[in-house]
Parts: structure tokens; C-alpha cells; sequence
């Protein structure tokens, strides 16, 4: 519980966030380093505000342009599989010897996503194996796609909302079964009844009942968020979900953290849409891991002696 909170709170601050198109300047934080082995030059990076030191690119890709192939992992492997094979494998390509580079956990790797950067990260120290460029094309079509789903698909509901708003205004007897419901919907919230939610069954019956457009906005609020999920091939409208989902998977900088969640380095947030119509955006940072997705790893250590 105490975790899902801390979540909540850190994606609540984090939304108010503006972005930058280069990051806040924090001057004498991050140093890159070089480290040799046996696939070719692995960019490190200090950070001295945490004392850790982190891989450049995500694991598997090497020099400071993150060439080749990252090691993508799957959660549904055991703890140790997934979290230890990828740091035995990282030090074998060094001198084979434990040098305490393992999988952060959550609060490390928050401590490199800086959503005041365009990208979610410094992206300058924290590669992300794919260009910006190309990241900046997937999010402006992101962005056209919402916009023309919003002004094309949404239009039926927002004329129904804004009847029903006016109904809402001009009639005290729709005001209070609108109160009425919301107060059981709170103490549905506290503690379920079903007594209580049959009552508010009925008083939905009786919103239609009163104002035809109440109905018609739910039914054009239902439409509207089952062609959010699935699109409408008759008005050449495609899911912004299921288009999101489709992107490439180094666009979404999917990484593990040993709490089996994972982290989004991303600053884009994503389009959100209830059942009743309400729009929102969430920001895809944190999310409970999945053993069907891939997840990028960026390992990490102390800073060494050595520097």
C-alpha cells in the first residue's frame, strides 16, 4: 500500500512539470567514463549527486552512440534469473570478477528521469538506443492522432455533454439526484453495499427519466470510449491506444527495477479516456512489471575508488 501511495504522489508532482526542450542545467553532476571489454567500448556515467555509477546506454548496447543489440528481459523469469543473469553476464564481458554492478531499484532509477528534459533523461549522459529524432516523430504522430480523434470522434459527445450541462443548470430537481448519487458513490467508495448500489441504479434511471440528454450524453460518452480502445475503421480513425501500443518497443524506454515495477524515461504523457467520457492524460513513468513485455535494463553501482 505504502509503495502504490509513494506512486501516486510522485506521478502527481511530476505531471506539473514543464518540459524543456534541453534539460535544467545541472553542472558537475554527471561525468562519462569508458570502461573496456570484451564487446567493445561501455560507456559508464558518474553521478555525483547520488554516488552511483550507471551504464550510458541500456545493457547490451556499447559506445557512446549505444551500438548493437539491447538484452531485453522478461519479468515472468524468477527475481534471481532476471536480475542476476544480466549482471554476471555484464561483468564476464569485464575481467569475470563481481564489481557490484546489479539492477537498481526503483528510487534509483527515478533519480536519473528528469521531466524537465524533453525525453524523460540528460539524454546527453543517459543514451536511450534510439534517436531523438525519431522518438520527436513517433510523438508529433501521437499527437495529430489524439487531436483528430478528439475533434472527429468526440464531437457527438461534447454537443450531448453540453446539453446535458444545460439541463444540469436550469432544473434544481436534476441537481438533486445528482447530489443524491454522488453521495453514495462516496460511501460505495468507503464500503460496498449492495442495497446502496441498487439505489443509486435507480436514481440513474430517474436522471434519464428527467433529461433525455443525460441518457444520450452516456450513451455518446460509451461510443466514444470504446472507439478510444478500438478506433472506427468507417471514419479512417485509428485507436490511439491500440497505435500507442503498437510503437516500436524502444520508443516506450520500458526498464526494470528490482521492486518488479518498471519505469518509463519518457516525458510525453499519454491520453487517457473513462467509460463516462472524461478525458486525462497519464504519464507512462511507473507501472507494476508484466512477464509478457520486454524491459530494458540500465545497471548500476557505487561509484569505484577509481572513479
Amino acid at each position: 500500500m505504502m509503495k502504490l501511495k509513494t506512486i501516486a504522489a510522485l506521478t502527481a508532482s511530476v505531471l506539473s512539470l514543464q518540459v524543456h526542450a534541453a534539460c535544467l542545467d545541472e553542472a558537475g553532476r554527471f561525468e562519462l567514463k569508458t570502461l573496456k571489454s570484451s564487446e567493445g567500448d561501455i560507456v559508464v556515467v558518474n553521478d555525483y549527486a547520488s554516488g552511483l555509477q550507471w551504464q550510458h546506454c541500456p545493457n547490451g548496447m556499447t559506445t557512446k552512440e549505444c551500438l548493437g543489440d539491447p538484452k531485453v528481459v522478461y519479468t515472468r523469469e524468477s527475481k534471481d534469473s532476471f536480475y542476476g543473469k544480466a549482471a554476471e553476464a555484464f561483468n564476464a564481458t569485464l575481467d569475470g570478477k563481481d564489481q557490484g554492478w546489479k539492477t537498481p531499484d526503483l528510487r534509483q532509477l527515478m533519480s536519473i528521469s528528469d521531466l524537465s528534459c524533453a525525453h524523460g533523461t540528460n539524454t546527453k549522459y543517459f543514451g536511450l538506443g534510439i534517436s531523438t529524432a525519431k522518438i520527436d516523430e513517433y510523438m508529433a504522430a501521437m499527437d495529430k492522432l489524439e487531436s483528430d480523434f478528439k475533434a472527429i470522434v468526440g464531437k457527438p459527445f461534447y454537443d450531448a455533454k453540453a446539453q446535458w450541462e444545460e439541463d444540469l443548470a436550469n432544473d434544481t430537481k436534476i441537481q438533486a439526484l445528482i447530489a443524491k448519487r454522488n453521495e453514495i458513490d462516496a460511501k460505495l467508495n468507503a464500503v460496498w453495499d449492495w442495497d446502496l448500489y441498487d439505489r443509486r441504479n435507480e436514481i440513474e434511471k430517474d436522471l434519464k427519466e428527467a433529461s433525455p440528454a443525460y441518457g444520450e450524453m452516456l450513451t455518446a460518452a460509451n461510443t466514444y470510449s470504446n472507439k478510444f480502445q478500438w478506433g472506427d475503421s468507417k471514419l479512417g480513425i485509428l485507436s490511439p491506444i491500440k497505435t500507442q501500443n503498437k510503437l516500436p518497443f524502444m520508443y516506450h524506454q520500458r526498464y526494470v527495477s528490482t521492486d518488479m515495477l518498471s519505469m518509463h524515461i519518457k516525458a510525453r504523457p499519454y491520453m487517457t479516456l473513462t467509460s463516462e467520457g472524461v478525458e486525462g492524460v497519464s504519464l507512462p513513468w511507473i507501472y507494476t512489471s508484466m512477464g509478457h513485455i520486454p524491459y530494458l535494463q540500465r545497471l548500476v553501482r557505487p561509484i569505484p575508488a577509481e572513479g
